[in-house]
């Protein structure tokens, strides 16, 4: 009877550990052995089979993570349930970036424009002449950033990727 009581307790334990586990969203490509791990809270752009099978792309922080899908907050909608579901199977390619990449271009695009128009303020040039240099500067920075940080779809799963969901241990 106590041996009975000890492994279903350390059933129910276990079986609790894996319920707090956190789901993962794993990318694999086994001729290379690369892996990419998407988590809660990871910038996605997704290539995915929409409602009649067309592609469609989405990009958004991922939300959750399901035993198989993707949910996304739908920022754009405007609808009271703005929940966004790509299930794994219509996932047909994927670009993982920088969770704050989304923040970063307009913030450094705004601060070079300012920046550049104060910077010359000091010079001979006319206001007209200072506003056009600074909002050059700053188209020119978003080039770069689009050159430095492309957010097209990298890796295709007609390329061989995989699409899994499940729990990676964490090592430290």
């Amino acid at each position: 009877m106590k041996k009975l009581f000890i492994v279903s307790a350390f059933l129910i334990f276990t079986l609790q550990i894996s319920m707090w586990a956190q789901k993962n969203l794993i990318f694999e490509h086994p001729a290379s052995g690369e892996v990419v791990v998407v988590e809660d809270g990871d910038y996605l752009n997704l290539e995915y089979k929409g409602y009649l099978k067309q592609f469609q792309l989405f990009k958004s922080n991922v939300n959750s993570i399901s035993d198989n899908s993707v949910f996304f907050i739908n920022k754009e909608s405007g609808l009271p349930n703005n929940v966004y579901e790509i299930k794994g199977e219509d996932i047909t390619g994927f670009r993982r970036m920088w969770k704050y990449q989304p923040f970063i271009k307009p913030i450094a695009s705004l601060g070079v424009t300012v920046g550049t128009y104060f910077i010359l303020e000091d010079n001979d040039l006319s206001p007209g002449t200072q506003l056009l240099y600074s909002v050059a500067s700053g188209i020119a920075l978003n080039y770069l950033i689009d050159f430095l940080f492309p957010e097209d779809i990298k890796f295709h799963i007609s390329d061989g990727w995989t699409v899994r969901f499940g729990v990676i241990a964490e090592t430290k």
